[in-house]
């Protein structure tokens, strides 16, 4: 601690009498909590970090988006200096690190940057990981790809729930997976999930699309009557919106990991972080992500 903090944790009094310099002390103050982040790490040759989130001791703090004003260049001279090393983590499990290597590309805002990557094991290529400072995080494997039957059985669940909600029959027929499709340890006693995204993309008259989108958790059992979670959205043009995987890790330390999703939109996307409570998944942040 520097001179200046220890003499501002004093009030000074001078005595009534003659006397020496009598001092209050007031309560220390706490060190502010060092701030981590959490990237996503997008490619193999040419590898791309995106900032989803910043960490301040339990708290989640979106990043300094935007490219006008003195945060985001503070960022990245700090974050993407080249040399600084990150752990890079894939399914709460580490399996190597990343080096930055300054800015990403230009967009017109964002906290894309560059780096190397360097593999301890092999991982699917549509599932990039994470990379963070954050000490603590990164442990046992929290997830494994889904096999061909799980994503069918994902599938499924999708066009039963696009039915109800009435979607044409011929459109449901064309759903396919968006992102990777993965399973998910729910404890330690066994229980697990399916997770991913699910698309319709049609194309209409004058270059306008239509999506019809999921997001689906449900219990990896031989029958689901109703995911855990779900997310939807059926949408045309500049609306349209779909939301993919990332990655899972377990940011709480309770053995059960929290769900990262990229959200994609027209011209922009962001990141949100799910988590399980006793009334099931809920959103915990949203933030992060870029775009024109």
């Amino acid at each position: 601690m520097s001179a200046t903090a220890i003499l501002r944790g004093f009030l000074f009094a001078v005595p009534m009498g003659a006397g020496a310099l009598r001092f209050t002390p007031q309560e220390p103050q706490r060190p502010q909590s060092e701030t981590h982040v959490l990237f996503a790490v997008q490619g193999r040759d040419r590898v791309q970090l995106d900032p989803i989130v910043m960490m301040r001791g339990d708290k989640l703090l979106t990043p300094p988006i935007g490219r006008e004003e003195a945060a985001p260049s503070k960022f990245r001279a700090h974050y993407y200096a080249p040399g600084r090393r990150y752990r890079l983590l894939w399914a709460n499990s580490v399996v190597g690190s990343v080096t930055a290597a300054g800015r990403g590309g230009d967009m017109c805002y964002g906290l894309a940057g560059a780096a190397a990557l360097r593999l301890r094991a092999s991982i699917p290529e549509d599932w990039g990981g994470l990379a963070t400072n954050h000490p603590a995080l990164g442990g046992r494997v929290l997830a494994w790809p889904a096999t061909a039957d799980d994503a069918k059985a994902l599938a499924a669940i999708g066009q039963r729930m696009l039915r109800g909600r009435g979607v044409e029959s011929d459109l449901i027929e064309r759903l396919q997976p968006f992102g990777g499709t993965a399973v998910i340890a729910l404890d330690t006693s066994g229980a697990e999930a399916l997770v991913g995204g699910l698309l319709i993309r049609v194309e209409l008259e004058h270059h306008v699309a239509r999506e019809i989108s999921l997001f689906l958790v449900a219990p990896r059992t031989e029958w689901v009557d109703a995911p855990t979670l779900t997310w939807f959205s059926d949408a045309r043009g500049d609306r349209v919106q779909a939301r993919r995987l990332v990655d899972v890790v377990d940011l709480d330390a309770d053995a059960v990991p929290e769900i990262i999703t990229l959200s994609e939109f027209y011209e922009w996307w962001d990141y949100t972080i799910y988590r399980l409570t006793e009334s099931g998944w809920v959103q915990i942040y949203r933030g992060g992500g870029g775009g024109c």
